[in-house]
């Protein structure tokens, strides 16, 4: 559970967690990621998927006492079918949590056992850790969320600090800069980190063997794989912002290629492209399919590179029938 959510860290738009997802979660996870700080409950939404039929309509419940017992209740009624009407929605589905960024800054810094105290330079973005030794030299740690994000050169590229001839390191939740203009050295805790019954751990053994570039060699694929997975990721932040997944309203209807560019500031050709890596062949296509009212929920899927890609766990009012498969894959 911990790469997941390093990963939504580092999604724009991503970071939130309704209850019906977190209902799928193992039992006692949310408990030790509050416990570690790694994540916080936030304002309830006030709108959540009905669970009564297939049609799964986004609906907002009227909260009200209960007669009874005097506590509130959430209540609906449904217009459409009439064998449905009146139904109880239970609060607990309208609560929310999100990575909490300061906690991971915390939780990091003390595994680390880092000198000094954390020190946010950009809020909700860049926190220095402190300093660790290493090779008879003071290191000076750094987290850093977004680093892959169209905004990034303007946030990181203008803290001198990241650019000081003081040595550095950038921790990143899990997506490195695809450049290291403005981060000379920027590692994932997706791969050096672990989640145990005393919260976040780093390996020690793995952050000093990376720090020595036993991994040397590898610069090149290594960036190549960063850029990509940066394109991925801004693209999938890119889709999460035009359905409004982190808002109580979700929008059903697709983007476009054009807008998808806009909002993530690639090219049109590399939308195409990266689509097609996260969606497979007529990526638009397929893309536009799971955008039926009911069908797209804003759950994210991890790939086997580590990438989250928007995926439908359930279809509940769309099958599409054989004559729609087809027309969609002559689209």
């Amino acid at each position: 559970m911990l790469d997941l959510i390093l990963q939504r860290a580092d999604l724009r738009d991503g970071s939130t967690f309704s209850a019906d997802e977190v209902a799928q979660w193992p039992p006692g996870v949310l408990d030790r990621l509050l416990i570690a700080g790694l994540v916080r409950e936030i304002t309830p939404t006030n709108a959540v998927t009905c669970d009564q039929c297939e049609d799964a309509c986004w609906i907002e419940p009227m909260v009200r006492d209960n007669p009874r017992t005097g506590k509130p209740i959430g209540m609906y009624f449904c217009r459409t079918h009439e064998d449905i009407g009146r139904f109880e929605v239970s609060l607990d589905r309208l609560k929310r949590w999100e990575v909490h960024w300061a906690g991971l800054a915390a939780s990091v810094a003390k595994s680390l056992s880092v000198a000094g105290s954390a020190e946010e330079i950009v809020p909700d973005r860049l926190c220095c850790l402190g300093h660790i030794a290493y090779a008879d030299k003071s290191l000076e740690v750094f987290l850093g969320r977004g680093m892959a994000w169209s905004d990034a050169a303007s946030v990181f590229g203008c803290v001198p600090r990241l650019q000081s001839a003081t040595p550095t390191v950038v921790l990143v939740p899990a997506v490195p800069p695809a450049t290291t203009r403005w981060c000379r050295s920027a590692m994932p805790l997706t791969e050096i980190a672990r989640l145990d019954d005393a919260g976040l751990h780093v390996d020690m053994e793995e952050f000093r063997r990376r720090l020595t570039g036993a991994a040397a060699g590898a610069g090149r694929t290594s960036s190549r794989k960063a850029k990509a997975l940066a394109k991925k990721t801004v693209l999938v932040a890119a889709i999460l912002k035009h359905h409004g997944f982190s808002t109580d309203n979700v929008v059903y209807e697709s983007a476009s290629q054009k807008q998808l560019a806009k909002l993530s500031k690639l090219s049109q050709p590399n939308v195409s492209r990266t689509m097609e890596e996260l969606f497979g062949p007529r990526p638009m296509s397929r893309y536009r399919r799971l955008c039926r009212p009911g069908a797209l929920e804003g759950f994210l899927a991890k790939l086997d590179d580590g990438t989250l890609v928007p995926e439908v766990p359930t279809f509940r009012s769309f099958q599409p029938t054989e004559k729609e498969d087809s027309l969609a894959k002559n689209d």
